[in-house]
């Protein structure tokens, strides 16, 4: 077995955190169009820093969480 087979071989890392971040950016490019938002900002949001300037992102977070609008902030 080589290195790179061995390295094939591990278990995919499962980054819960990451992975919210990126659905929320994803999501968010994907109904308002490419450079609406970048990941630095989405970490903002969900880290407590800012909430979002614009209400259009607060029906995207909420689909991608389950979490009413009028709770996420």
């Amino acid at each position: 077995m080589t290195l790179n087979e061995y390295y094939n071989l591990r278990p995919k890392a499962i980054y819960p955190k990451t992975d919210l971040i990126n659905e929320i950016l994803n999501e968010c490019i994907k109904e308002k169009g490419e450079g609406c938002v970048c990941r630095g900002t989405v970490i903002n949001w969900v880290t407590g820093v800012t909430k979002p300037d614009d209400d259009r992102f607060l029906p995207v977070i909420s689909k991608v969480t389950g979490i009413p609008q009028d709770q996420l902030f």
